[in-house]
């Protein structure tokens, strides 16, 4: 699980957290702000279980303390040198403990070591470029003033080591140059002895390390080596091998087997035991049961022998094995493994069959190998003398090894040689020192061999090296020809002469001896070849042979593993049958004794809900009789004021009524609070109804106190009756329950039994039909006669006829066949024509169906109406288009002849606007004319004529007002009036056009 970790380090008002970093052990957090500059530590067990995280980490943070302590160390140093250093700055150098010589060779040596200057100044420009530490600056300042009083002598080291590194660099080059022998190693010229030594240590010790993890490597591997050996090698009574041909690349392997644990033999030694009495008593009842034959049935009862071995084979004749000729008498018959152990005991004689039959390869596997082993040395002494003859006839040729692969050998696997090592050899002094004894005591040898013999010497230089010259150096013999014979002939005597013709003769019986004995040798390589290829040729043959005999053992092994996955799958059946009959047997007895248990409960219910019906009808019945005596209690009050006083008495007050919900299943359990509440609550309603408020004006006092108390005792009962009813509600759908559990339980028994009884069935129906295991020929074919002479010893002899009848007979039902499937084929398409037709008639019915219903929702015109009710309506169109043409060609004639009137008036107006343009003109200028006229007047008027009054000239106004009002109503109505008429000529033209131009034709 995680773990979470909160704390308050850093002011969020400084910056907050710069940096967080843990320990190596987890157990540590330090964290560094941002502004603050301060650094905080918390110390915390973050884990605090031994899990497995928390080992890794501690281990991790050891081994990395291990390997900074010697640095921390180094640095504390330094550190305390600093601090004292500033401590005695006041005082003289003099008085400083350490001088500044080591202070500076220490201090250098932990900030620079050994680097070069130049990446020192980088490194320090770049230290300098970063945020400095307090330790840091006084660092600086104290290598500052350390430089500072020591520069002279500084100066002077650099130059003595700039001296001694030239120095060295010269010696350097120098030993490159003289030989390997006397050349020293680099690290010699290493003049610091203790880092040297230093070094040279933790070489040791990284090579130690190094050494320790591959041996342990080693030893572990070396572990799973044996293991693998002991469980895959050692184990194996018979290795896994593998036999390959030499020139048909056929291999055979042989069956790898462990060897059979005791246990297992001696359960096979039982079940043959338990099998031969089984035989013997079989036998023997056979003998009781069984009469002896008569003399004339003897006949018939061997040939019935005869039949009843072969069908005795069927306990082995699932599989080729009896082909093969181990045959196992203690099998079963495939027909009588009905039981369990039989089935057992048969799986453990096939498992021991199969080996017997892989025993009995590995035998021939055997043999094979080894005349593999013997003709590859037969090969290998052949090819000595094929060298041989190879040399003498310096022929280039290559010599075919026959060799024993890995495969075929597979013990090379677990040993390793040295040729497959590809690492160098680790060698310790002592097997040093011991190869250099050994390798010096051979060169010495060699020296003593090469050493003055003069013996060998005389041997070489009188008789050519060999004491006996042989056949075989024929081919080397040269005669050395005469010294006279490199002048030219005319200079030789008839001595040089005589001697040439010698040379001549001997050369050439040499050279005819050399042909001779080179064809010898030829022919001698040819049959030795022959022989080698004769020889695999032949072991091949028995390769292919013994490869077959593979096949056939795989295909009959494969067979008989088939007998045994049946049998375990036919146990692994019965096995579930047998789980399954318990597991519902167990179900049975489970609901047998639920369904007791339930059936007391039951009838225990049922009787509690017949005497609790019996208390409801009784209360029932109080109640109705509270009802009826109603009348009766009233007897002195008159009818009407009684029926007044029953409405009374049925009233109730309005409640809110809530469901009551049952908390617990069972109905006779403590009854809810919510009834009781409810009640309470129509009490104190009812006491409200009690009052005298409601009470009748001419209702007697004591009379109403009598109906209070009756209706008090009528709600009481009513309240009894409803309480017991609910509860007999719950009671039967309580005793409703137990009987539907009860039924299902019952139910369940059923199905149970009935499973018990169908797997009963099942169970006898597989002991009974087993499965058997055959094996079929491929066909009985007719051997045709061909070139080639057949092998008849897989077919039968049969007479010709017999053949011909058999085919007439084969091909007549074949034909009946056919016809049978021709007609079986036409009637299932007539079937499936059928069957479309009367999908394409549902489908046009739809449609129709569709049609008439988009019909029923169409609008019919009046030219649909036309449509439908003419005869001939492409007549009734043409007519119509008839009408139309001549009805247009009337609109045509009547519009040019109202074009013509539209012109006519058009030009009357335009001479009546001309007319009126002039008569404006004149109009106008009386017009000027009565305007002076006028003005002349006024001007007269206002001089002599005296003021009106004002209500005259209101009145005039008005009247000049409404004057100009009912003008503009006059020309309003013009316009409407005219408007109307034109759409009055519109609605004429367009309704009786024809009419119009008909009447006016007449």
């Amino acid at each position: 699980m995680e773990i979470n970790f909160e704390t308050q380090c850093h002011s969020y008002h400084s910056g907050g957290v710069r940096s967080v970093d843990f320990s190596l052990d987890r157990q540590t957090v330090l964290t560094t702000g941002i502004h603050d500059g301060t650094l905080i530590c918390f110390s915390s067990k973050f884990d605090t279980e031994n899990t497995l995280r928390t080992k890794a980490a501690i281990e991790f943070s050891v081994s990395t303390f291990s390997l900074l302590s010697q640095t921390s160390k180094t640095e504390n140093k330094v550190l305390d040198l600093i601090e004292h250093k500033h401590q005695l700055d006041g005082k003289e150098d003099t008085h400083l403990p350490i001088s500044k010589s080591s202070t500076y060779s220490v201090a250098s040596n932990i900030s620079h070591g050994s680097m070069p200057e130049s990446q020192r100044l980088t490194d320090e420009r770049s230290i300098t470029s970063l945020e400095e530490t307090w330790l840091e600056k006084k660092n600086k300042e104290a290598i500052k003033k350390d430089n500072f009083h020591h520069a002279d002598v500084k100066a002077h080291l650099r130059e003595g080591i700039k001296k001694l590194r030239q120095t060295i660099h010269i010696m350097m080059m120098e030993n490159e140059r003289v030989p390997p022998n006397e050349r020293l190693n680099q690290h010699e010229f290493n003049l610091d002895l203790k880092e040297q030594k230093k070094l040279h240590i933790e070489g040791e010790e990284k090579v130690a390390k190094v050494r320790e993890s591959i041996e342990m490597t080693n030893l572990a591997n070396q572990y799973l080596r044996e293991v693998i050996k002991r469980e895959c090698w050692d184990q194996m009574e018979v290795k896994g091998r593998m036999l390959e041909a030499f020139d048909s690349g056929i291999a055979v392997t042989n069956y790898s087997k462990r060897e059979r644990r005791k246990k297992d033999l001696d359960l096979l030694k039982q079940i043959t035991r338990q099998r031969t009495i089984e035989q013997i008593d079989m036998k023997a009842r056979k003998d009781i049961v069984e009469t002896p034959p008569k003399k004339e049935e003897k006949d018939e009862e061997e040939a019935e022998e005869d039949d009843s071995k072969e069908d005795e084979n069927l306990a082995v004749k699932g599989s080729l094995t009896y082909l093969y000729g181990l045959v196992n008498p203690y099998l079963y018959r495939q027909l009588d493994l009905h039981t369990k152990d039989q089935k057992i005991n048969q799986i453990i004689l096939l498992q021991d069959m199969i080996h017997n039959i892989k025993t009995d390869f590995n035998k021939e596997f055997d043999a094979t190998y080894k005349q593999k082993e013997v003709e590859i040395s037969r090969v290998n002494d052949r090819n000595v003398r094929i060298r041989e003859i190879i040399m003498q006839l310096d022929m280039d040729e290559a010599v075919w090894l026959p060799t024993m692969s890995n495969n075929e050998k597979p013990e090379r696997d677990l040993e390793v040689l040295e040729s497959e090592i590809s690492a160098e050899r680790y060698l310790t002094e002592e097997q040093k020192a011991k190869l250099e004894e050994e390798f010096n005591a051979e060169q010495l040898r060699i020296l003593l061999a090469k050493a003055d013999n003069w013996r060998e010497r005389a041997l070489m230089d009188m008789m050519g090296g060999v004491l006996e010259a042989k056949k075989s150096d024929i081919l080397k013999m040269e005669i050395p020809a005469p010294l006279f014979m490199v002048m030219p002939e005319y200079e030789w005597n008839d001595e040089q002469i005589k001697q040439a013709k010698e040379y001549t003769i001997k050369d050439q019986a040499l050279s005819e001896e050399k042909d001779k004995y080179r064809k010898t040798l030829e022919s001698e390589l040819r049959k030795l070849q022959a022989s080698i290829a004769e020889t695999t040729n032949g072991f091949d043959d028995i390769v292919n042979k013994l490869f077959e005999k593979k096949v056939r053992t795989e295909m009959i092994i494969y067979q008989e593993e088939l007998k045994i996955c049946n049998l375990l799958f036919s146990l692994q059946i019965e096995e579930e049958i047998q789980n399954r009959n318990a597991q519902l047997n167990f179900l049975l007895a489970e609901q047998k004794s639920c369904v007791g248990s339930k059936a007391q409960v039951m009838q225990d219910t049922k009787m509690m809900v017949d005497q609790f019906r019996e208390t409801y009808d009784d209360l029932v019945a109080e109640d109705r009789l509270l009802e009826r005596g109603f009348r009766k209690e009233f007897f002195d009050v008159n009818a009407a004021t009684v029926d007044q006083l029953y409405k009374i008495y049925k009233r109730r007050p309005k409640m809110q009524t809530k469901r009551a919900q049952v908390a617990t299943a069972n109905p006779f359990g403590y009854w809810p609070e919510s009834a009781s509440e409810g009640h309470v609550n129509l009490l104190s309603s009812m006491e409200e109804l009690n009052t005298t408020r409601f009470k009748p004006e001419h209702l007697d006092q004591a009379v109403w106190e009598r109906l209070c108390d009756i209706r008090n005792m009528k709600i009481e009962s009513e309240h009894q009756v409803k309480l017991k009813a609910v509860t007999l509600a719950e009671m039967q759908t309580f005793l409703q329950k137990r009987i539907e559990e009860d039924e299902y339980c019952n139910q369940m028994i059923t199905n149970y039994t009935q499973d018990i009884s169908s797997l009963c069935e099942i169970k006898s129906q597989f002991q009974m039909n087993l499965m058997v295991q055959l094996v079929l020929k491929q066909g009985q074919v007719e051997v045709m006669s061909d070139d080639f002479i057949s092998e008849y010893n897989t077919s039968i002899l049969l007479h010709k006829a017999v053949v011909e009848d058999l085919n007439n007979t084969i091909q007549l039902l074949g034909e009946k066949k056919v016809a049978i499937m021709v007609e079986c084929k036409d009637f299932k398409k007539g079937i499936v024509q059928l069957e479309w037709e009367y999908r394409k008639m549902l489908m046009q019915m739809d449609d129709l169906h569709n049609k008439i219903r988009d019909i029923l929702k169409f609008t019919i015109t009046r030219q649909a109406q036309m449509y439908l009710r003419e005869d001939n309506y492409e007549a009734r169109v043409t007519d119509h288009i008839m009408v139309m043409e001549r009805s247009v060609d009337g609109q045509e004639t009547f519009h040019d002849r109202v074009l013509l009137q539209k012109r006519d008036s058009i030009k009357k107006l335009q001479k009546q606007i001309s007319q009126l343009k002039r008569d404006l003109k004149t109009m106008d200028q009386l017009l000027k004319e009565q305007h002076i006229s006028v003005s002349e007047r006024l001007h007269i008027q206002e001089m002599t004529a005296t003021i009106k009054p004002e209500e005259e000239a209101r009145a005039r106004f008005k009247e000049l007002m409404q004057h100009r009002r009912l003008v503009e109503l006059t020309k309003a109505q013009v316009e409407d009036i005219n408007t109307l008429r034109m759409e009055l000529e519109k609605q004429r033209m367009r309704t009786f056009p024809v009419l119009s131009d008909r009447e006016q034709e007449t």
